[in-house]
């Protein structure tokens, strides 16, 4: 592997640690609440295992209890605007990839 190539953190990784952010369990972010206590982590979730994970929307769909792959496209979606317009967004998130990398 080259000395700039990270190694890809696994979903379940990038689930555990956006989970502990928002302190809760993965059973819980992936549960199927619509809350948006639940819901705005797991939608993070799914961005960072977009963005970085080689998996497919359907195969990251698959890992968040069989979402369809429109939801994670949604999920993705969504974060995207939220980093956007919401600078209370952009922390969490370099915060748990800062996590992932280390």
């Amino acid at each position: 592997m080259e000395a700039n190539m990270r190694p890809r953190p696994a979903i379940v990784t990038i689930q555990a640690r956006v989970a502990e952010r928002y302190g809760m369990t993965r059973a819980q972010l992936l549960h199927e609440s619509r809350v948006p206590e639940v819901s705005h982590p797991r939608q993070l979730a799914m961005y960072l295992s977009r963005r970085l994970t080689p998996l497919s929307l359907p195969e990251i769909g698959r890992r968040f209890g069989g979402k369809h792959h429109t939801t994670v496209m949604h999920a993705v979606a969504k974060v995207r605007v939220r980093i956007v317009a919401e600078r209370a967004t952009r922390r969490p998130i370099s915060r748990v990839v800062g996590r992932l990398e280390q």
